[in-house]
């Protein structure tokens, strides 16, 4: 069985890599405008290709921040495993070039699939900021699910004597919370420590309110960088 995609946004030297970082059934052929055949031994469906395909672009959007778009435009293979042409699109965050310590991914950690197809929800076009938020978090909530353990997220307090920021986990943790919710008057705890440390109101989710929604726009760095180690610890390196 063979699929083969026509690719957007992609160029000649980011082909030669993908060739290398990729598995031994991607083959990049640069003519015809159809750059991506998928080979498969068996009667592999359209569903389950566009998934190994899929799988493989998230952690492109992930390692080059490329906006990838891949359509099939052909098969060859068995009638029945045939449903339908469909689209593959990937958004973009900054491009930056493959490390050359990647190498072809070792898929043994199935959260990684979803980690990655969250990432790149995270950037798509549009996305709200509270959406964002919420994208990143999951990718660290499946990899620390426990939110009550201390030792991934310690308590926080900000008083005089401790003004500074959360651990950045525990900072992820209370982002989420915050944009997970409508404005409410009921924030305590860490949480209204943190609205205090934020300088905004003690309360959740509010998109009337300019500096509350600038504020936290601020910390999604923070948000970021858990989420993005999680991703990179697993990226299978030379």
């Amino acid at each position: 069985m063979r699929y083969k995609y026509k690719l957007s946004n992609i160029d000649e030297k980011l082909c030669k890599k993908l060739q290398e970082i990729t598995p031994d059934n991607f083959d990049f052929p640069l003519k015809d405008d159809v750059l991506l055949s998928l080979h498969f031994e068996d009667n592999t469906s359209e569903d389950d290709a566009n998934f190994i395909l899929k799988r493989e672009i998230d952690r492109i959007n992930y390692l080059t921040g490329h906006n990838i778009t891949s359509t099939l435009v052909e098969f060859e293979g068995n009638e029945p495993n045939r449903t339908g042409i469909s689209e593959i699109v990937c958004f973009a965050n900054p491009v930056r070039d493959i490390d050359d310590s990647v190498s072809v991914q070792i898929w043994d950690d199935s959260k990684l699939e979803t980690q990655l197809r969250l990432w790149s929800m995270a950037h798509e076009s549009g996305v709200s900021l509270a959406s964002r938020i919420n994208f990143l978090f999951q990718i660290i909530e499946i990899e620390h699910p426990d939110t009550r353990n201390q030792d991934v997220y310690p308590n926080y307090t900000c008083n005089a004597e401790a003004p500074g920021a959360p651990n950045p986990m525990t900072e992820s943790k209370f982002l989420r919370h915050i944009m997970s919710h409508g404005k409410t008057g009921t924030v305590f705890g860490g949480v209204a420590d943190y609205c205090d440390f934020l300088g905004i109101d003690r309360e959740m989710h509010n998109p009337t309110n300019v500096e509350f929604m600038n504020k936290i726009k601020e910390r999604i760095p923070i948000l970021l960088e858990q989420s993005k180690q999680i991703i990179e610890d697993k990226i299978t390196k030379e």
